[in-house]
């Protein structure tokens, strides 16, 4: 039976979104996930390069290659204070992608593919990490620049969520309940919170592959409010989807 596809690198912040707008708005999909740099073999087939991007089944078939775009299609499918005007534009100044961890990692991510984990295991630290760096254009110096941006968008963070706790007694970034702008900083903030409900993100990004100096950094940021935050949400709306699903599946 066709079905909507959603390519992926699992372990990315950015698919780790797509997957999650997607299961919310019960959109069935069917994700076909591969190491960094082999993605290009099939989202190049399907009239992108980056990932995620969300082949859908239809009469053409319809293509959208960013999560923004993906949240956007999910929006139809719930309620309206899911995706307001004032919740997109949070959501898009929330959307930074903490570039210090290609840097950081020392460890290759994996790849649901046999083949592809085995060439990235036997490559990772002399090809393929430098060639990544090397497109991204990502060095120690930028690493630490993006590591401000984490931290600033941490702070953005914070903040609104003091305001909503004085105004409204609300654990949610808008309104007192789940809207895009909490999936978006949960779900991109996973990579460096590392939320163990997330175990994709998790399983490949765990302390341990990283070196000390980066190590330390990611623990202090990990005791911030916003850290704490990320934890709620995957706790709350995360984890029991993906249950909900497992069970459904197996009804």
């Amino acid at each position: 039976m066709p079905i909507n596809k959603l390519i992926t690198i699992p372990a990315s912040h950015y698919c780790e979104k797509a997957r999650w707008m997607l299961q919310l708005a019960g959109i069935p999909f069917e994700e076909t996930g591969h190491a960094p740099a082999f993605h290009l073999m099939s989202t190049t087939l399907n009239n992108g390069k980056s990932v995620p991007l969300l082949v859908l089944d239809e009469s053409p078939p319809r293509y959208l290659n960013d999560s923004n775009l993906i949240t956007e299609e999910c929006s139809k499918y719930l309620s309206e204070s899911f995706l307001t005007p004032e919740v997109k534009k949070m959501e898009l100044e929330l959307a930074k992608n903490p570039e210090m961890l290609l840097n950081a990692i020392t460890k290759p991510i994996e790849s649901s593919r046999p083949i592809e984990s085995f060439i990235v295991q036997s490559t990772f630290t002399w090809v393929l990490k430098p060639l990544l760096q090397k497109g991204m254009n990502i060095d120690e110096e930028k690493a630490m620049e993006s590591l401000k941006i984490v931290e600033d968008v941490f702070s953005l963070v914070e903040q609104q969520l003091q305001i909503q706790k004085e105004t409204i007694n609300s654990n949610y970034l808008f309104g007192s309940t789940l809207t895009a702008a909490d999936i978006t900083f949960a779900s991109l903030a996973s990579i460096v919170v590392m939320p163990q409900e997330c175990s994709v993100v998790y399983d490949n990004m765990k302390l341990i592959g990283f070196q000390d100096h980066h190590r330390e950094i990611l623990e202090r940021i990990q005791q911030r409010d916003a850290a704490k935050f990320v934890r709620f949400i995957y706790k709350n709306h995360r984890f029991p989807l993906a249950k909900e699903a497992i069970d459904q599946a197996a009804t």
